[in-house]
């Protein structure tokens, strides 16, 4: 599996988290909106990657999140 892959994945995790906090603390009406929709957007890209993993991928990412902590 493509270490890339999961870096790139850890990186979208940590936009959608970002994105999630404007969603609810974002200053204006439009603030959170954008967040929003940027959440929604980065969760539905995580899963389309994490769907398209073998049950070893899986495996294999579940072991390198912990190992980066």
């Amino acid at each position: 599996m493509d270490v890339s892959k999961f870096d790139r994945l850890l990186l979208l995790e940590q936009e959608a988290q970002q994105a999630y906090v404007v969603f609810r603390h974002g200053e204006t009406e439009e603030d959170r909106t954008q967040g929003k929709q940027t959440h929604l957007s980065k969760s539905e890209e995580i899963n389309e990657i994490i769907r398209s993993f073998t049950p070893e991928e899986l495996d294999s990412y579940h072991q390198f999140r912990r190992d980066r902590g």
